[in-house]
């Protein structure tokens, strides 16, 4: 009996939240018996309101990797559709997967509404932390900090802080709304707040990184927390934890979303009825910076861990410049994916497959842009690079069987992932990694790795082409065209 097989589509990699929810759907799928594949892009999608457009021919790069989906052997599909860098491909995916009548769920996605959906409500988590302030604390004069005006996720946010405030009969005062733009203003914000003649008795936060900018701000001007004042925030990451005093925060239930849509998935697959919207609820967690839990001294950070952690990234940024100055000394293909060797042991890989397009391989040439769709997904592919696995250098396979032998031929349940390598309007091929069990991968430098690929393997082909154009001159200019005579 044929395995049953997921396809995940999203864009980035950030183990706060798209790993988090891969995690929990790879979890159910490893009960179930399932394959997941993860068709995914490393280049983020720009918040909303950020002045910043990323160009169209990247877009397209990125998204190639969502075309390689082989709808004929996928029996089910969850996106994470807020993430995606490109709303049409997603009506594609969901158009495909309704006329083949495959079952597809949608993951925190307010916007995206053609197909079922797991919702984590950002409402719903958001009040749970002003509720706390108010209810348990008996706070009256709380300030907020949100992230970008007209943003989804702000106005819920802030939605949720003017509905408890005003279930409480305390008035809304517009000056103690703030816009941090989830990131560094927070501290412009927490200083316009300081300089008013009354400290509020919190100030709350629509995310952990503007609470800590505000924490780090107030700390510096000589306030105490919680004592002087309470901060929140809002997310639970992994720095929540880490900061002095810890945050209190609500943890949206990003790891049971995934659990959550695989079963819903799963009950779609053997044909049952689902609700079209499941919610997920929220969690509260209480820590120093509200006072309700008790500052505990906390161990310094010891010369060995901090030079560990510098000495990771180092080791990476000085593999990564081997990898890019070793390139000058590249004299064939085979060659030119070997350096991806130490980036795999890094990353801690199972297997790795570079697919290359036939045609761009063996001619060794990239596809004339002014003839063809640079964007079309070439039939064939051709094997780079033996990591983990037994399929020899330079072995064709269809593209359809994502890797050579396609996926039947493992005993176990997998779970791979497929990045796409692309250079100025030419799509090269892709990289398909088999992930283990438990992976927390540094998503920039990821990104930075499939990017330095990319670029070294399109200059690659590009100079070969560039080569045979020159020879083909040097014989135009030497003999006539016609004869071939001197």
């Amino acid at each position: 009996m044929k395995r049953k097989t997921i396809a995940v589509c999203v864009t980035g990699y950030d183990e706060q939240n798209e790993i988090r929810m891969i995690h929990g759907a790879l979890s159910k799928c490893k009960e179930l018996g399932f394959n997941l594949l993860t068709f995914f892009n490393s280049m983020r999608k720009p918040e909303l309101n950020l002045d910043f457009v990323i160009p169209e021919d990247i877009v397209n790069g990125e998204m190639q990797v969502i075309r390689l989906i082989n709808y004929d052997m996928i029996d089910g599909i969850l996106v994470f559709g807020d993430s995606m860098l490109s709303s049409s491909m997603l009506f594609n995916v969901a158009a495909e997967a309704k006329k083949r009548g495959i079952p597809m769920v949608d993951i925190d996605d307010p916007m995206f509404d053609v197909c079922e959906k797991i919702t984590l409500s950002n409402e719903v988590a958001m009040e749970a932390v002003i509720r706390h302030l108010v209810e348990d604390h008996g706070l009256t004069k709380i300030d907020f900090i949100n992230g970008f005006k007209n943003n989804p996720q702000s106005d819920e946010r802030l939605a949720a802080y003017k509905k408890v405030l005003t279930e409480h009969g305390i008035p809304v005062e517009e000056e103690r709304i703030h816009y941090g733009e989830f990131w560094r203003k927070s501290i412009e914000c927490t200083k316009d707040i300081m300089m008013r003649k009354e400290l509020p008795q919190a100030i709350a936060c629509a995310n952990d990184t503007m609470a800590i900018f505000c924490m780090e701000t107030l700390k510096e001007a000589g306030y105490n927390i919680p004592e002087d004042i309470i901060v929140t925030g809002f997310d639970a990451t992994v720095d929540s934890l880490l900061c002095k005093p810890t945050l209190t925060t609500a943890r949206r239930a990003i790891f049971e979303s995934g659990v959550a849509a695989m079963d819903k998935l799963d009950k779609m697959i053997r044909g049952e009825k689902v609700e079209y919207e499941t919610f997920v609820d929220s969690i509260l967690v209480k820590g120093e910076s509200c006072g309700c839990v008790p500052i505990k001294p906390r161990k310094e950070e010891t010369y060995e861990e901090r030079y560990a952690v510098l000495n990771a990234f180092k080791q990476f940024n000085r593999y990564v410049l081997y990898m890019n100055s070793e390139f000058s000394n590249i004299k064939n293909s085979e060659e030119l994916y070997e350096p991806m060797r130490d980036g795999a042991e890094i990353f801690g890989f199972e297997k790795v497959f570079v697919c290359i397009n036939v045609d761009i391989e063996h001619k060794q040439d990239l596809i004339d842009i002014d003839e063809k769709d640079p964007w079309v997904i070439p039939d064939r592919m051709v094997s780079m690079l033996q990591i983990g696995h037994d399929v020899p250098i330079g072995q064709e396979f269809d593209t359809g069987e994502l890797i050579p032998g396609g996926l039947d031929d493992e005993e176990e349940p997998v779970s791979y992932w497929f990045a796409p390598l692309y250079f100025k309007r030419n799509f090269l091929g892709y990289v398909a990694m088999m992930m283990p069990d438990e992976y927390y991968i540094e998503g920039d430098m990821f990104s930075t790795w499939l990017v330095s690929i990319s670029n070294n393997a399109g200059s690659f082909y590009m100079n070969n082409e560039l080569s045979d154009a020159i020879g083909e001159l040097q014989k135009l200019y030497l003999r006539d065209p016609l004869t071939g005579l001197y």
